[in-house]
């Protein structure tokens, strides 16, 4: 029950300025997936978590990533498929730009801390 109720004022608690729509389609296509890489007798196999988007082959990262990578193909990800402007080209203090660009990062965070 507690974490239902900590799991609701999560969900309410979002930042200003999170593109709620983009978020919603981004949380709805992730798919996580953990995998072990390597077998080894004395040693504690490598686990790599990836991270793709169903229905979207190709696109995708692993745990092992840097943060500002994983942005970046997120982003590059939702121009290719029209479902943002391109957002190197813009100015950085568009307020789109920056819309876009927090949605994407409180994204990361949420997917990379649960």
């Amino acid at each position: 029950m507690k974490e239902l109720i900590k799991h609701i004022i999560k969900e309410e608690t979002q930042p200003e300025g999170i593109n709620k729509k983009l978020l919603n389609f981004l949380m709805r296509r992730i798919k996580v997936t953990e995998r072990n890489l390597g077998e080894f007798e004395k040693f504690e196999p490598v686990k790599v978590i990836l991270y793709s988007f169903e229905g979207y082959p190709g696109y995708g990262f692993t745990s092992y990533e840097s943060k500002k990578n994983m942005e970046r193909k997120i982003v590059e990800f939702l121009y290719e498929h029209d479902l943002t402007d391109y957002l190197y080209g813009m100015d950085e203090r568009d307020p789109k730009r920056i819309a876009i660009t927090k949605t994407v990062r409180y994204f990361l965070n949420r997917i990379l801390n649960s």
